[in-house]
């Protein structure tokens, strides 16, 4: 997932709510890192991963796990076929110089970067066509941050994740997508 490396993926003008939630949250402070290192050492998919924690911060009740397996069949496809290539070629070309030419493989880079965002966002569309979610604004912030949590290891216990692998990850992401809500209630849930 690489929605904000840059400012252009705010001018792309998605008025889905979700894409929304997600570009505010992965501003934040080691969020991005985070959500990476989770996807690199483990495979998960950084927009269910988003998610998760979007219709937990919108007041949803918990996930069922048939939704999250809903939810990973959606995207299946798309992200094998289109936004992980996407991102393949764009690391490649960060991290080799062709030949020589510098400019030339930043200005693809780019192009690539562009695209893969505009996946990105249609990944974000097709679970949201997949998972309706329920508001409920008076929902506590503490049940809302447990929620997200259960959520996740719904998630990652359908991708088989070792529970202790990503608890230092799961704080930062928590206190991304809840920045009001103090550091013992994130360690309490």
């Amino acid at each position: 997932m690489i929605l904000f490396e840059d400012n252009k993926s705010n001018k792309l003008g998605s008025t889905n709510q979700f894409w929304q939630f997600s570009l505010q949250v992965y501003e934040r402070k080691d969020f991005a890192h985070s959500c990476i290192s989770l996807q690199d050492n483990y495979g998960i998919d950084v927009n269910i991963l988003l998610y998760c924690c979007w219709a937990a911060s919108e007041g949803h009740s918990v996930l069922l796990k048939e939704e999250i397996d809903s939810l990973c069949r959606s995207v299946k496809n798309w992200n094998h076929e289109v936004v992980q290539k996407l991102r393949s070629i764009r690391r490649y070309l960060k991290n080799h110089d062709i030949n020589h030419l510098e400019a030339f493989s930043q200005n693809i880079r780019c192009k690539v970067l562009e695209i893969e965002i505009k996946a990105e966002q249609v990944a974000q569309d097709l679970l949201t066509n997949t998972v309706s979610i329920s508001k409920n604004k008076y929902m506590s912030d503490q049940c809302r941050v447990r929620n997200a949590l259960e959520n996740i290891r719904t998630y990652f216990a359908i991708l088989g994740v070792p529970k202790a692998a990503s608890t230092s990850e799961l704080r930062i992401i928590l206190k991304g997508v809840f920045p009001n809500i103090i550091e013992k209630d994130i360690d309490a849930a």
